[in-house]
């Protein structure tokens, strides 16, 4: 594969290579670094998409961007920079057959994780069948688009505010007084703008954290159920068996790189995230 073979050296601290797969023109790759490791700049000549799930991670070149736990990311030339890992992250890599166009750099939405773990998981369920080349395509196809879009200041500054503040209620009417517009504009222009509802949106946000954390935050369950905004750990067990299929603890020890001979049985994750957030 060309990113095994590209792929720089990390600066510091530890990367695995967990497995990766070659998607007709293009790649898939899943690498794991390890706390305090620091990532290289890549240079990949083609459009890329990273998924980072775990962390906190930060990058020094974005200045005031926080830290985070998850991130979806679209560099339509290959060039990403470095990351700092402040925990253990995972990083899931597509990679297509040429350069893209549209921002240097540009974050998308939430929801793009759904895609990622669609491919994820079919490369996982049926590596034979010839669906995840296609999916993949799919996925860099809508992040470029998604890339040269303009999107509107409203529904950017809802998805803002849901995105910093999805452990809390925000009930739809507090967030369009908030904006300053009315309800039913904010739930439409929302809707059109990213494919989900409010409420989908932050739910796929709540539950993608929690994903982060119990993939590549050694923390205790009850500290992962406060800081994504549950009431209780028993509310989060609950929640999450609900929408994955696995309780908390079944979903952590089924990490990828850590027992890969199970992940088939986390299929209902894909379908559960369809439902709600689709």
């Amino acid at each position: 594969m060309r990113l095994g073979r590209t792929l720089p050296p990390v600066e510091s601290g530890r990367r695995l290579w967990c497995h990766g797969s070659v998607l007709g023109t293009g790649e898939f790759a899943h690498v794991y670094y390890e706390r305090k490791s620091s990532g290289p700049v890549y240079d990949l000549e083609s459009a890329v998409l990273i998924f980072r799930l775990g962390g906190p991670f930060w990058t020094p070149n974005h200045g005031a961007r926080p830290s985070n736990f998850l991130e979806v990311l679209y560099y339509p030339t290959g060039k990403v920079p470095s990351v700092r890992y402040r925990g253990n992250t995972h990083e899931f890599i597509v990679l297509g057959a040429k350069p893209g166009s549209g921002a240097a750099e540009t974050v998308l939405p939430a929801t793009f994780g759904a895609e990622v773990w669609h491919l994820i998981f079919s490369l996982r369920w049926q590596p034979g069948s010839g669906e995840a080349p296609g999916i993949a395509e799919h996925l860099l196809s809508r992040a470029e688009a998604y890339s040269r879009s303009k999107i509107p200041p409203t529904a950017s500054r809802a998805k803002e505010i849901l995105e910093a503040r999805f452990p809390e209620p925000f009930p739809t009417e507090d967030l369009a007084a908030h904006i300053g517009v009315s309800p039913g504009h904010l739930c439409r222009i929302f809707k059109k703008t990213y494919g989900v509802t409010l409420r989908g949106y932050r739910s796929a946000v709540r539950f993608s954290r929690a994903a982060a954390l119990l993939w590549g935050a050694p923390i205790p369950l009850g500290e992962v159920a406060t800081a994504c905004g549950f009431y209780d750990q028993a509310q989060f067990t609950r929640e999450m068996a609900k929408f994955t299929g696995q309780t908390p603890k079944q979903f952590r020890s089924l990490a990828p790189c850590l027992n890969k001979e199970n992940l088939a049985e986390i299929r209902s994750i894909r379908e559960q995230w369809d439902t709600d957030c689709g």
